[in-house]
């Protein structure tokens, strides 16, 4: 019997991250459609990373929602609240309606341009991670992220 101690489980969920983001390299590789990569993304954060409840705006000629799990369903055609389109860190936020549910914000960026924001239920055990500088800037998340944004 093995003992899951919390070194075991800390390594087990790295080796799931570098799968996760070996999967979604290997799918940029073969040029799979966008759509693909947001199924593969949102595999990945629901079950590599146990996030729950997400949604993922990318700026496009507007934002639009990419992906979103675990919450209101109408969020999928709603527009980014005014209050987030200009965040440039990871801020802790209050909304209302369809993203009551969402307590997180985190840019994504490639240099200094942001292309999407990701909206997390900060409420979750992950998304401490998420609240942690040296996470978001070393982990596999912004890898996946930035993978993502190419």
């Amino acid at each position: 019997m093995v003992e899951h101690t919390k070194g075991n489980r800390d390594e087990h969920l790295r080796q799931m991250q570098l799968d996760s983001l070996l999967e979604v390299t290997k799918a940029i590789n073969a040029n799979l459609p966008e759509a693909s990569l947001y199924k593969i993304y949102h595999f990945t954060l629901l079950a590599g990373l146990e996030i729950k409840k997400l949604a993922l705006f990318v700026k496009e000629s507007t934002w639009t929602c990419k992906v979103h799990f675990g919450v209101d369903a109408s969020i999928g055609k709603a527009t980014l609240p005014e209050s987030l389109k200009d965040i440039d860190s990871i801020q802790k936020v209050k909304l209302t309606d369809a993203f009551a549910d969402l307590s997180l914000a985190i840019p994504v960026k490639h240099k200094d341009k942001v292309l999407a924001i990701l909206l997390l239920d900060g409420k979750t055990t992950c998304a401490a991670k998420f609240n942690s500088r040296s996470f978001a800037a070393n982990g596999s998340f912004k890898n996946i992220c930035f993978l993502l944004s190419q």
